[in-house]
């Protein structure tokens, strides 16, 4: 676990020094404290996470980037884009019809890993209420006259493997926008019921078998399939995960150049929430 980050947080510093810097916005802080334990899996509510407060999550992350002027996320020229694609896929969780995700789809560009849109999904794993559901993480990109839907799944809960891909025609991107848009707000969905549809649309998912999410510890964070996922999403844009060489294992990490990126990653992610609590 990442006891600096965890350290500051128990023992209150982090409470003294944000404080200060937002009177007058103390329902907003509230909910950012409570998004960042969440974060950090020292919030031990099993209720689920709202909208809103993925809403936080992603404005977290871009402020991560925003700021990141030692490029330990992504070179300097790739990073406007990235932020640009997590407005996008922040943006997403307000939208009010499906046509709208359409669109967004219809103007991404090809062949663009830092063009992209980043969704958390809620599935059930089988139909009984008092089995706890699963989140996983999607990425989808464009390439050529395919839309390419990226899985990131690190309990293997779903039978295609940690990481994996699925390409849907263009030709079928409004029903693509249509089953992301309902099952963002459905309650009670099927066991794995967007993957399923996701499989119909396409030629079913293909795993990337070089590419492994690492375990940290007994994570069990409800944002902990984003955080995954924006790993993934980050790591693809320095190194192309569809042509990684399958007789190896490759696990995505912040940076490969730092020694504890994740706990580097740790610190900023609070110092971003410490920033965005000054605007």
């Amino acid at each position: 676990m990442d006891e600096y980050v965890n350290n500051r947080i128990i023992g209150g510093s982090i409470v003294n020094e944000v404080t200060r810097e937002t009177s007058g916005n103390k329902n907003d802080f509230i909910k950012r404290l409570d998004m960042l334990a969440t974060t950090l899996s020292l919030n031990e509510d099993r209720k689920l996470i709202s909208l809103e407060k993925y809403r936080l999550l992603f404005s977290t992350y871009k402020k991560m980037i925003e700021t990141d002027v030692d490029h330990f996320f992504l070179e300097k020229q790739k990073q406007s884009k990235v932020v640009e694609s997590l407005q996008r896929s922040q943006d997403f969780l307000t939208y009010k019809n499906h046509t709208l995700l359409w669109e967004a789809f219809g103007k991404m560009r090809s062949d663009d890993p830092t063009d992209f849109m980043l969704f958390s999904v809620l599935t059930n794993l089988v139909e009984d209420e008092h089995v706890s559901p699963q989140f996983f993480g999607l990425i989808v990109y464009k390439k050529e006259n395919k839309l390419i839907v990226v899985k990131v799944d690190s309990e293997e809960q779903f039978s295609s493997g940690q990481v994996s891909y699925a390409k849907i025609p263009v030709t079928k991107a409004e029903m693509l926008s249509k089953i992301i848009y309902f099952e963002r707000d459905s309650l009670n969905p099927r066991p794995f019921s967007l993957l399923k549809d996701i499989e119909l649309l396409s030629e079913g998912f293909q795993v990337i078998p070089a590419l492994t999410i690492g375990r940290q510890g007994m994570d069990h964070s409800k944002t902990k399939e984003v955080e995954d996922t924006l790993k993934v999403l980050l790591f693809h844009c320095r190194t192309d995960i569809f042509s990684l060489d399958t007789a190896g294992k490759v696990t995505p990490v912040w940076n490969p150049f730092v020694n504890q990126a994740n706990l580097e990653m740790r610190k900023r992610f609070l110092e971003a929430v410490k920033g965005e609590n000054k605007t």
